[in-house]
């Protein structure tokens, strides 16, 4: 065989190895997870870059020795098109059989292996959820098909928070009744299962006191949503 065919291969191994290992030492980067996402993301596109080049040299430093050296390196770039043809549009595949399905729809909850939360958007490539800590996270369609996706029992789990609140007489009751269950359903930290209970208890010349029902996931969470309701309605 000719060297040049030995030198080939051995530049594409080493090609492989390199990359192998850029992969590897950047989960060792004292760098927050985001960015090393994000690093990671552009890989597969300087990977490509990088096989393309080695093709292209491939075929003009082989061109010399043997007509099938060429030709086989032609065919091999082939394959590695449709390949990174598949990578680049799999999630986009994944997606519409995930949405077909039909199982989930915005604002429920999901779980996925470590990752749990509330959908927002199905994406064409991603599905959009948001955390209870507000974070939001990018999941890739294929990665949903592959992997357990459960829908959490919410109804096993739901806390209660009883409070009453005095708000000014400005509209009638049944409208201030609609105005503040609308604002508490717009809330991330409440149950999307159960629908809170608004009544209320007196009116008087100046304002109305109503009492209210909040159901959500955890009771740490009732401080955030009585702080914004009596910011928001209550007078004093």
């Amino acid at each position: 065989m000719n060297i040049k065919v030995f030198i080939f291969i051995f530049i594409g191994i080493f090609l492989f190895a390199l990359f192998k290992g850029i992969r590897i030492l950047l989960s060792f980067l004292p760098i927050n997870k985001k960015k090393l996402q994000r690093l990671k993301n552009y890989l597969p596109a300087v990977h490509l870059l990088f096989w393309i080049i080695y093709i292209a040299f491939g075929i003009e430093f082989l061109l010399d020795t043997n007509y099938f050296y060429p030709l086989g390196i032609f065919f091999m770039a082939i394959i590695m098109a449709i390949w990174f043809s598949w990578f680049a549009v799999k999630d986009f595949i994944a997606g519409l059989i995930f949405k077909m399905e039909g199982d989930f729809s915005l604002d429920e909850i999901i779980k996925l292996e470590k990752y749990e939360g509330k959908i927002l958007d199905f994406g064409y490539r991603n599905l959009k959820i948001e955390t209870e800590t507000n974070e939001i996270i990018y999941i890739p369609y294929s990665v949903c098909l592959n992997k357990i996706v459960t829908k959490p029992n919410l109804l096993e789990n739901i806390a209660t928070h009883n409070l009453t609140i005095k708000v000014k007489n400005e509209i009638s009751v049944s409208d201030k009744i609609k105005e503040i269950k609308l604002s508490i359903l717009t809330l991330p930290w409440v149950s999307i299962k159960k629908s809170p209970k608004i009544k209320m208890l007196k009116k008087l010349e100046n304002f109305t006191i109503f009492e209210l029902i909040i159901f959500a996931q955890e009771k740490k969470y009732f401080y955030k949503i009585e702080s914004f309701l009596r910011k928001k309605f209550e007078i004093f």
